[in-house]
């Protein structure tokens, strides 16, 4: 890789000055923790994602805090979250916009969710125009 290369990639997240990096780096860290694999098996993992080769010890920088100018670029973070299957670094990455990364078992719920609040508030306007009809005699 070229120094401009690595600069640009070092640099990936520097124009978004809501993305807080040692809040990414901690969850880079609680991913590593929660994930069943070693850091091994997942720089191995987002390797075979990516098609190019990302060592342990890259891994490590991304989420050290010494390493405050080391981070992953976006591919790196998409493969990292694939390669961990876990959500914590895209919910660092978005929390300066309120958004949050679910799961599709809890997408499913949240939208269930949302269809019951949808049908009571239809059953309570339901409720008070027969009421209205009735107390008007019709």
């Amino acid at each position: 890789m070229s120094k401009t290369q690595k600069n640009i990639d070092q640099r990936a997240f520097s124009f978004l000055p809501l993305v807080d990096v040692w809040a990414l780096k901690k969850a880079l860290s609680a991913a590593v923790k929660a994930c069943p694999w070693s850091v091994e098996q997942i720089a191995d993992r987002v390797s075979a994602f990516l098609g190019k080769r990302v060592s342990p010890a890259a891994i490590d920088a991304w989420k050290a805090p010494s390493k405050p100018d080391h981070w992953p670029n976006y591919a790196q973070l998409a493969a990292f979250i694939y390669a961990t299957g876990r959500p914590e670094p895209a919910d660092a990455l978005l929390a300066a916009t309120g958004l949050r990364v679910i799961g599709t078992a809890d997408a499913e719920l949240l939208e269930i969710a949302k269809l019951q609040e949808a049908r009571q508030a239809i059953d309570e306007k339901l409720a008070q125009r027969i009421t209205a009809r009735k107390a008007g005699g019709r």
